[in-house]
């Protein structure tokens, strides 16, 4: 039997057009899977996390470590997204922490919304130190239940601030600090007959590290210093302290 016959078949079989695109086909498809694997982004992958215990704060950041990294992917701590991810090389990557609560956490490792890599409980976000303070300051905007209820040794809040009365005065007019320009605040008489109160307070405030390596004490977030006011929650009565002098500042046990 003639390899071709005379009508163009292979073997008598096979139309010849047909066997040549088959013969193609079995060419191209190796060919094509062969270019895919070789010229495919490789998965990215995780080593490690430097460092893998912090004490709590929304500044930190981590060093991620592994292979094949690139532009735009993303981590997650459990199920919170970092804040930042900044592609040093294809090997290292800093990430911005989020807010997270004292725990310990998955660190996992996406492309676009697809899990490529996880290193189980990998980050422990340990709680923040604390320390005993002693504050002067002025209750501000206090209501009547506040005026009633303020005298020396009154205990407010439950939480993990809550707040002694040590000293206080009599109720007195109401000042507004008001700052202007790079100038010291000034004083402003508040209007409708608003009162404040002086008092001398102890309190506890975790100690957090700052965005510039140097601890401070916060409570509900907020850095304690001269001129802030602190929010001090309750149940029947929230209270307002303008802090006026830090007194003194102990580690708590």
């Amino acid at each position: 039997m003639p390899f071709i016959d005379d009508r163009g078949r292979v073997f008598g079989r096979f139309n010849l057009v047909d066997a040549a695109l088959a013969a193609v086909l079995l060419v191209l498809i190796p060919a094509a899977y062969g270019s895919y694997l070789l010229f495919r982004d490789p998965v990215p992958t995780l080593t490690s996390v430097q460092p893998s215990l912090l004490p709590k704060s929304p500044e930190w950041q981590v060093e991620i470590r592994g292979a094949h990294f690139r532009p735009y992917l993303r981590v997650a701590f459990n199920d919170t997204q970092g804040r930042t991810f900044l592609f040093v090389n294809p090997t290292t990557a800093v990430v911005g922490l989020p807010d997270l609560a004292p725990g310990t956490y998955d660190v996992a490792l996406y492309d676009y919304t697809r899990e490529v890599a996880r290193l189980p409980k990998a980050l422990t976000v340990e709680p923040p130190a604390r320390a005993r303070v002693e504050l002067d300051g002025v209750i501000e905007w206090p209501t009547q239940h506040a005026l009633d209820a303020i005298k020396p040794g009154f205990v407010f809040g439950e939480g993990p601030s809550p707040v002694e009365f040590v000293a206080v005065e009599a109720a007195r007019p109401m000042t507004l600090k008001v700052t202007v320009g790079s100038e010291q605040p000034l004083s402003l008489p508040a209007a409708n007959g608003e009162r404040e109160i002086p008092v001398r307070v102890r309190t506890t405030c975790a100690v957090e590290p700052g965005p510039d390596g140097t601890s401070r004490c916060a409570i509900e977030g907020v850095a304690l210093r001269p001129g802030v006011t602190v929010r001090f929650p309750g149940n029947a009565m929230s209270l307002n302290l303008r802090v006026e002098h830090i007194r003194s500042l102990e580690r708590q046990p």
